[in-house]
């Protein structure tokens, strides 16, 4: 049997139901349908900002799944990154197949490096707001609002250089 793992994922509702499902040798429990589930929507979000992106440059304006990852990680935990990864993967994978007409080991590879750039950039964002902020009173003043700003501006910059160093790379 191969199982797909056995985390808990902590802070997510319903987090001790049964549900398992043996789909010929794979079986599948409860946690695993959240982060499949995390992971559709990770990925919708992420076809969002792919509608939204420039045809020429294919540069996207927004990235919507970057505040969605963010949010899934501050409701459901740091294990939470199985999802983020696997949504981006899924979106980055449709993307290079939707410009090229086939996906090519160099648009796999391309894929996979950018779905770990896009989770470091979660996991670096989550971090950063646990390290600067109180989880009560926030936003209260001014001085946070910035600090805010500023980790945002950060993570940003970090996941489009990793992005770009990707893409240069491959």
């Amino acid at each position: 049997r191969v199982f797909l793992h056995s985390y808990k994922i902590e802070g997510c509702p319903n987090q001790g139901t049964p549900a398992s499902m043996n789909f010929f040798s794979l079986q599948i429990d409860g946690n695993d349908w959240k982060v499949l589930k995390l992971a559709a929507l990770y990925f919708a979000a992420a076809c969002a900002g792919i509608w939204f992106s420039f045809r020429d440059i294919q540069a996207a304006a927004i990235l919507p799944a970057s505040g969605v990852g963010l949010a899934m990680m501050f409701l459901c935990g740091r294990d939470i990154w199985r999802a983020i990864t696997l949504g981006s993967l899924f979106a980055n994978t449709l993307l290079f197949y939707l410009v090229d007409g086939s996906l090519t080991w160099t648009g796999a590879l391309t894929s996979v490096l950018l779905a770990a750039a896009a989770t470091f950039q979660i996991i670096l964002g989550y971090k950063l707001i646990l390290h600067f902020f109180q989880k009560k009173n926030l936003f209260q003043r001014a001085g946070q609002i910035f600090k805010f700003i500023g980790i945002a501006f950060i993570t940003g910059l970090a996941g489009s250089t990793v992005g770009t160093l990707i893409m240069a790379g491959t």
